[in-house]
């Protein structure tokens, strides 16, 4: 009776201490980042303002109605316009990665015995807005 007792408690501490389906208690995984370009054609901002984009090759973006560049930990340097409908481009910056809560990454004591590759940056969609040539 002991014996199955014991095992008992091993069989619900087991998913605790290893996690099962939240953030475990005992991590042994560790992030190591890989520096990447997400954007495929990149071109460089010169200058960004509320909602408007300006690109160091003399054009300028401006954003649809009710499309704002969220706040980044790090200013974007670079953008990728992708054709879109007529006149209207996709819009998309590259942008950090997180770790969230939730996955095997985080947990109250760490022994990182298996390393991880993450891509340190992503492809953000912005949202749409129109290219406008502007006159140097």
């Amino acid at each position: 009776m002991k014996a199955l007792t014991r095992f008992g408690g091993i069989a619900i501490l087991l998913p605790m201490l290893l996690g099962s389906g939240c953030a475990p208690l005992v991590s042994t995984h560790k992030v190591k980042w890989v520096d990447n370009e997400p954007l495929r054609t990149p071109v460089t901002i010169s200058s960004i303002q509320e909602n408007r984009i300006g690109l160091a090759d003399g054009r300028e973006v401006q954003l649809n109605s009710g499309v704002d560049l969220p706040k980044f930990s790090e200013t974007p340097t670079a953008v990728e316009l992708e054709t879109a409908s007529g006149a209207e481009y996709e819009i998309y910056v590259k942008a950090r990665s997180v770790v969230r809560c939730g996955n095997p990454y985080i947990g109250l004591i760490k022994i990182p015995l298996f390393s991880d590759r993450m891509p340190k940056y992503y492809r953000y969609h912005v949202g749409r807005g129109t290219v406008q040539p502007t006159e140097r």
